[in-house]
């Protein structure tokens, strides 16, 4: 049974989109603070002028840059005394988002549901970069249908979330996770000390996974155990953090280690547990391989194909050697590949990042890095991506056959 994770529509009721033009957002342009062209907006903002507090994200590939504010909007109707004409406008007052916003970047305005949240939420994301990608694929929105005039969708629950969707979710700051005592029983019962071993929570965690088969669908499969563990490890954390809320702390600083700790320990979790699934796939379809052993100059790569022994060894056909790299997201850390396994020239990285942008996958192309992504994110990426993009089961097929030449 697949983990259930809900619908956009738990969040936004409806949602408007536009591409940000120079004299909405360039100050050497203008100085009028206000996103124009937008009458369409009126489905989901109403046609009375009004304050609206907005939760306003400024968005990038990196981390180190984004920014998060939160504002007064005002909606209003520039044409309000004409007698036929409306010309509705957002305007937007100081803020280092807006300051950090370009022309051509993207921006998407949605109704939040909770009433515990500011009336709006609004994402500015950088053209060109990967964020941009993943939020359009979100909505639900070609590429090729965004202009800078502003168009508005509603929402319903029609398309579910996914396991995907979660992680575009998690990076604008929104966890979507029902709660489920049952599992959590389960999961306590197991693991009464605390957090175990990756390698035993990973095993853990694909015991709940009974309907599908690697042999069957590899992609599938690897989704399926990464979205249970994670899932599941979402439960647990949460338990311990709430009794550590309740038992408090002692001074700021023991707060401050505290939150390092956890948030370590997702992004260590997150990389071994792509790795542990991996390996149970590739032990189940009888894949060779060798884990994490040294090349040169120390690199150690993730996998090598058939294994080490075949690596070091001369006489073997170097054509017939295989390295993947195991990395949850790329930006800007896919290049560390290049070094490692340097008698292979053709380097393998599995992702489970979507919406790359074009510009840093034709950049792996011209350096020999071939990406493999799970078949069920293909869709993010454009046709010509597409083309070229690896399937995990596809790898599996070229592996399969090399080892069986030997």
């Amino acid at each position: 049974m697949a983990v259930k994770h809900g619908f956009l529509a738990d969040y936004f009721e409806g949602f408007g989109y536009k591409i940000l033009k120079p004299v909405e957002i360039d100050p050497h342009v203008s100085h009028e603070h206000e996103f124009n062209g937008i009458n369409g907006f009126k489905e989901i903002l109403g046609s009375e002028k009004q304050k609206l507090p907005c939760r306003v994200i400024y968005l990038t590939d990196d981390e180190e840059d984004i920014i998060e504010d939160i504002v007064n909007l005002t909606w209003y109707d520039a044409r309000e005394n004409h007698p036929t004409r409306t010309e509705y406008r957002l305007y937007y007052p100081e803020s280092d988002c807006f300051l950090k916003a370009k022309p051509e970047d993207l921006l998407f305005v949605c109704k939040n549901l909770n009433s515990d949240e500011p009336a709006l939420t609004m994402f500015i994301s950088k053209a060109g970069d990967t964020i941009s990608n993943q939020l359009s694929w979100l909505f639900g929105i070609s590429t090729d249908a965004i202009t800078t005039t502003g168009q508005t969708e509603k929402l319903c629950n029609e398309n579910s979330l996914n396991y995907f969707s979660n992680l575009i979710l998690s990076k604008i700051g929104i966890l979507s996770m029902e709660q489920d005592d049952s599992l959590l029983d389960k999961i306590l019962e197991e693991f009464p000390h605390g957090f175990p071993k990756t390698v035993d929570f990973s095993e853990f965690s694909r015991s709940f996974v009974t309907d599908i088969s690697p042999y069957d669908n590899p992609d599938v499969a690897l989704i399926e155990y990464l979205d249970y563990e994670e899932h599941l490890f979402r439960l647990f954390e949460k338990y311990f953090v709430e009794k550590k809320l309740k038992s408090g702390f002692n001074d700021v600083e023991d707060f401050i280690r505290y939150s390092l700790s956890v948030q370590n320990r997702r992004k260590s979790r997150a990389g071994y547990a792509l790795e542990n699934h991996l390996k149970f796939i590739f032990d189940a379809m009888e894949i060779r391989y060798s884990y994490n052993k040294i090349t040169e100059n120390k690199s150690r790569p993730d996998f090598i194909f058939p294994d080490i022994s075949n690596y070091r060894d001369t006489e073997f056909p170097f054509l017939n050697l295989t390295m993947l790299g195991v990395k949850t997201t790329c930006k800007d850390r896919w290049r560390q590949v290049l070094t490692e396994a340097e008698k292979i020239s053709q380097k393998h990285l599995c992702t489970l990042e979507p919406g790359i942008s074009e510009a840093q996958t034709d950049e792996m192309m011209s350096h020999q890095l071939q990406l493999v992504v799970p078949a069920p994110i293909l869709s993010t990426f454009n046709t010509k991506q597409q083309a070229w993009l690896a399937t995990l089961s596809d790898f599996i097929s070229v592996v399969g056959e090399r080892q069986n030449i030997n």
